[in-house]
């Protein structure tokens, strides 16, 4: 049954029978047989020539031959708009559907390549996770080890992918690719000769691939650079004796040394490179340890109104704590105890390698000292939103809870390479950032037998903060030690803070040299960057280290447009119907030889070819239509959201280019909201008709009180009409356009003004 005749159907389902065949009578058919028998009737009662009626029946078939070809005109005219006869210049990404198709190889490709990368994740297990989570777990539980490891048959899924070509970075193209893992794995573990187990496993996580740099050789790929932008959700289930024990906090810290290992591999400022080129063979070190954006001041002031955790016994109140994420960084506030009403006033500083898709994730618990931290909410703030405006005091209700607000002070950072800019930012807070490459040792000492190899590592001071390279081992063919590692510190005081380095051998206490260098000699080079080979003391005479030192002041302020924006490619693979989309880009098209032909379809109306604004495509499996190439004009729209009030801010400015069925005086356009997916008399909100034209201006003001949270799920749907009287008939008529805007798709942090175009109505 088609849609229309179910719709028709279910309208009559309550009414008499008698109104129900009558529903289905087709009276214009019905009138071409009772006019045709009349006039047979009449020619015979008048005794007209049999001539007339030829001449009748010629004029029929005349008719009925030019109405057929018509109609096939159309469908000729359509077949080469939906096909080949449609040049697209400018079009919104999610015209192109080749982007889904792209996914679709992209993930046949990875489910046959899936049994080899089980492999390697296989030896990243046994290599990296265990040893992690041997030092992890507690004496009991240390003995843990993975005995079978099977990844099954079910691949990870590529469920969307961004690209991107960043204005300032010609020799760099990004992907984000939404990565999903919901497969067959299962692993057993055992500990003491005892078998567990888990199953079920899942992860997902925004997984960007950088392409950098382009070179002039047969492969024009020098690098690739591959890293979550976030730390991934994990999730899984225990199998055999760990599902029937259920040791409490066991899942949560497996999952977390799950976590941690991660991060430490393939999470921002974490990640993992793949060279290609010779001279990234050669030292990868600029890819994998770039410097960053910017640093994030994250001030944890107080919450409200948080949700009782404890017994009543207790007082029901709560012993809060934040653990705040921004990657693989990891930040805990101190533990607030019995109240509802915490107050930190704590600062956090964070390193930001990418403001556009990182996250501040915070979580907050409930400290219980006999078992496991309940979750009292959790909440995710979008560092673009950050660094566009510079600085942001918001007041954030907490996800995943009846109730609960977290008072924000968030603050962005810019990296400055003058020195007129280092100056003391506060007591508690920092006022540079440095870099410290530690390239390479030569001459050094060697404190063990001469056929035993020493692993050497460097130890580096910077005020409070002290770090550690990874263990490298002697090159026993050029006698030097390369580490090609760099690590990031944040100064408070650059004027009076010295860096230290110690090599110390591994196996022991032994150090095989030092060198300290103060901050006032990086300040002091050439755009505050520092490059040389370093003597070392202590080391015999001999023993050299080459490093590199680069220096940054932080200057509080938002970040200029001009590196705000970038040029984006788009493609998205998976996506809401089009419909559902909005435009804020105006796509130009060209019909090959149709226009003409197009137009003579409805003369009230305007091909896009010829519109001033274009217009908004609804995609179907039906091919193309001619409503595809209508214009229904554009309304101008406002978007954001009140964390203050708890409300989402809808401003309708004013709309455009307006079509109409009747002569323009008689116009009087309003624009209709609602927030679906409730569609009744509380979520619909309507602006005041504009008598008289077709470009109204409005700027008015509507709200709809909702969380955060829920508001995600929602799509305001938004139709302009023409105001007529209830009574009208045909009140479909009234329509003249409608988009329907999914808020998930929207940063509502911050101020969205975008013209969106309409498309035709249709009826839900």
């Amino acid at each position: 049954m088609k849609p229309q005749q179910a719709r028709l159907a279910k309208k009559l389902q309550n009414k008499p029978i008698w109104r129900r065949y009558i529903s289905y009578i087709n009276f214009p058919k019905l009138g071409q047989y009772v006019g045709l028998s009349l006039g047979l009737w009449f020619a015979g009662k008048y005794n007209f020539s049999s001539a007339w009626i030829a001449m009748g029946l010629l004029v029929f078939v005349w008719w009925d031959f030019e109405t057929r070809e018509k109609k096939l005109r159309r469908k000729r005219i359509q077949k080469s708009v939906s096909v080949a006869g449609v040049k697209m210049e400018n079009l919104p990404s999610w015209v192109f559907v080749e982007s889904s198709e792209r996914v679709v190889w992209m993930n046949n490709m990875i489910h046959h390549m899936w049994p080899y990368i089980g492999a390697m994740v296989k030896k990243i297990l046994k290599e990296n996770v265990e040893p992690a989570m041997q030092a992890s777990l507690p004496c009991s539980l240390s003995s843990l080890t993975f005995e079978t490891i099977s990844f099954g048959q079910v691949a990870p899924k590529i469920t969307g992918i961004n690209s991107y070509a960043p204005e300032d970075a010609p020799d760099e193209f990004i992907l984000d690719l939404d990565l999903l893992y919901e497969g067959d794995a299962k692993i057993k573990l055992s500990v003491k000769s005892v078998n567990m187990g888990v199953s079920d496993i899942q992860l997902r996580g925004m997984l960007r691939i950088i392409f950098k740099p382009f070179v002039g050789e047969p492969n024009p790929i020098g690098g690739l650079t591959v890293f979550f932008l976030n730390r991934p959700k994990i999730k899984f289930d225990l199998i055999n004796l760990l599902n029937v024990l259920d040791i409490p906090g066991l899942k949560s810290k497996l999952r977390s040394v799950a976590e941690d290992v991660i991060c430490s591999i393939m999470v921002l400022p974490n990640r993992i490179v793949v060279p290609m080129s010779p001279e990234l063979v050669a030292d990868d070190s600029d890819l994998r340890y770039p410097i960053p954006e910017g640093v994030v001041r994250m001030k944890i002031i107080e919450a409200k109104e948080l949700t009782k955790m404890d017994s009543a016994l207790r007082g029901g109140a709560a012993d809060p704590y934040i653990v705040l994420g921004v990657g693989a960084q990891k930040f805990r506030t101190k533990t607030c105890k019995n109240t509802l009403k915490p107050v930190w006033n704590e600062v956090y500083e964070a390193f930001v390698d990418n403001d556009e898709g990182q996250e501040i994730e915070m979580s907050m618990f409930d400290e219980e000292k006999t078992s496991k931290d309940a979750k009292m909410g959790t909440l995710e703030v979008d560092i673009t939103s950050v660094a566009q405006h510079g600085s942001r005091d918001l007041w954030l209700p907490l996800d995943g809870v009846k109730s609960g607000v977290v008072h924000l002070d968030l603050a962005w950072c810019k990296l400055s390479s003058k020195p007129k800019d280092l100056k003391p930012a506060g007591q508690s807070l920092s006022s540079a950032l440095l870099m410290v490459k530690i390239k390479q040792g030569k001459n050094l000492p060697n404190p063990l037998k001469p056929k035993e190899i020493p692993v050497v590592l460097c130890k580096v001071i910077v005020g409070d903060s002290e770090k550690e390279t990874y263990h490298v081992g002697l090159n026993a063919e050029t006698q030097t030690i390369d580490w090609k590692q760099a690590l990031r510190f944040l100064v408070k005081q650059p004027a009076t803070t010295s860096i230290k380095i110690e090599v110390i051998e591994s196996k022991g206490t032994k150090k095989l040299g030092n060198v300290v260098i103060p901050l006032t000699t990086v300040a002091d080079a050439n755009e505050m960057v520092l490059e040389k080979e370093f003597n070392l003391t202590d080391s015999g005479g001999k023993g050299s280290l080459a490093c590199k030192f680069t220096l940054r002041a932080l200057v509080p302020g938002a970040k200029e447009i001009s590196e705000v924006k970038r040029k984006r490619a788009v493609r998205y693979s998976e996506r809401p119907s089009v419909s559902d989309v909005p435009s804020p880009t105006t796509p130009k098209v060209m019909v090959n030889d149709a226009v003409e032909e197009l137009s003579s379809f409805d003369e009230d109306r305007q091909s896009t070819s010829s519109s001033p604004r274009g217009s908004m495509y609804e995609v179907s499996s039906g091919g193309g239509s001619r409503e595809n190439l209508v214009n229904y004009g554009s309304v101008e729209l406002s978007l954001s959201y009140s964390h203050v009030r708890n409300c989402l801010v809808v401003v309708v400015h004013a709309a455009h280019g307006l079509p109409t069925r009747d002569s323009k005086a008689k116009t009087s356009p309003y624009v209709r909201l609602y927030l679906l997916p409730e569609r009744s008399k509380k979520s619909r909100r309507e602006t005041t008709p504009k008598e008289g034209t077709l470009d109204p201006v409005y700027d008015e003001k509507f709200e709809y009180i909702t969380s955060l949270e829920e508001l995600r799920e929602c799509t305001l749907d938004v139709a302009v009409k023409n105001h007529k009287s209830k009574f009208t008939s045909r009140r479909r008529r009234n329509f003249i356009g409608q988009i329907r805007i999914p808020l998930s798709s929207l940063d509502l942090s911050k101020e969205q003004r975008m013209t969106y175009n309409l498309v035709k109505w249709t009826p839900q």
